[in-house]
């Protein structure tokens, strides 16, 4: 590895000043996300909210899938609030990493008989809640931490934020915009929000990281995207630690090579044609190709 990658967040330090975990920054990323997600959503007719978002009786509709943003950015928002000192409550029934996805099932359930317009309005109302608290943090009180059953490690409140971000645009961004037929919101954002998002998403992995499921694995993960708002990061992965950096790092494990952040999201979000996408050179894996078809398993926060 090289001798001068930067860590992008240690436990305890406020973060860089004006990067991607900057309070001021998270709010106007924030508010950014929030105003294209109101775009968004304003454009689905009444009759398409029903409409499912992938194969099959079971595949969540257009409503489910903004029902699951709003709960999970009001957790979000509670997690940073309890990072910050704030007296409140998590959900007593947060899972961990093994109860996620029956968790986000009963969850969506339960809003499956909300009016759209509250389901919208809570997703709202969530994310302006942590731009404002975003807004009024100082960089020291973002490396505050909270500990939550669904991460393997206490989770910062800056980095808390950031999920209000990578959330809606890089989980479940596409698939919202895919099955309501429209635009993908990451194509409405900057290179520097892209950079910045790809930045959140790669550090986020650190706290996702299923340790159990890793056991031993020893391994450095490293991540080339071209083209406007790219870059170069690593994931370092061994028993009980997890971190993340910036750069490019000597004979990783696994290599991604990204022929831009298009390409890249789809990939974090699990919807990249990998093989098409290896013919097309749009994506380069090199190492152990074995471990680049588990990563995403390991890191995915369900």
């Amino acid at each position: 590895m090289d001798a001068v990658p930067s860590l992008i967040l240690e436990p305890g330090r406020p973060a860089p000043p004006r990067g991607p975990f900057d309070p001021l920054v998270l709010a106007a990323d924030i508010r950014l996300v929030a105003t294209l997600l109101g775009e968004e959503l304003g454009r689905i007719g009444e009759g398409r909210w029903r409409h499912r978002s992938g194969h099959g009786n079971d595949a969540w509709t257009l409503h489910d899938v903004v029902g699951h943003m709003a709960t999970i950015a009001e957790i979000v928002d509670t997690t940073a609030a309890a990072a910050l000192g704030e007296t409140v409550e998590l959900p007593a029934d947060l899972p961990a990493r093994d109860g996620i996805a029956a968790f986000n099932r009963q969850r969506v359930a339960r809003t499956r008989s909300q009016p759209t317009i509250i389901t919208v309005d809570r997703l709202a109302g969530a994310l302006e809640r942590s731009a404002a608290r975003a807004e009024a943090m100082t960089p020291a009180d973002g490396a505050r931490q909270a500990r939550v059953p669904t991460y393997g490690r206490p989770i910062r409140a800056d980095e808390a934020l950031a999920v209000q971000l990578t959330h809606p645009v890089v989980l479940h961004g596409p698939q919202f915009a895919d099955a309501a037929r429209l635009e993908r919101l990451v194509e409405h954002l900057g290179p520097d929000v892209r950079h910045r998002m790809l930045e959140r998403a790669i550090q986020l992995m650190t706290a996702t990281c299923d340790r159990e499921r890793a056991g031993d694995l020893r391994a450095v993960v490293a991540f080339e995207v071209g083209g406007a708002g790219g870059g170069t990061w690593w994931l370092s992965i061994a028993p009980g630690t997890v971190i993340a950096g910036r750069g490019m790092v000597d004979r990783p494990t696994v290599g991604f090579r990204i022929a831009n952040t298009s390409v890249a999201f789809c990939l974090l979000a699990g919807r990249l044609n990998a093989p098409l996408a290896m013919l097309e050179r749009q994506l380069r894996v090199s190492g152990d190709r074995g471990l680049a078809g588990r990563i995403r398993a390991l890191v995915d926060p369900g």
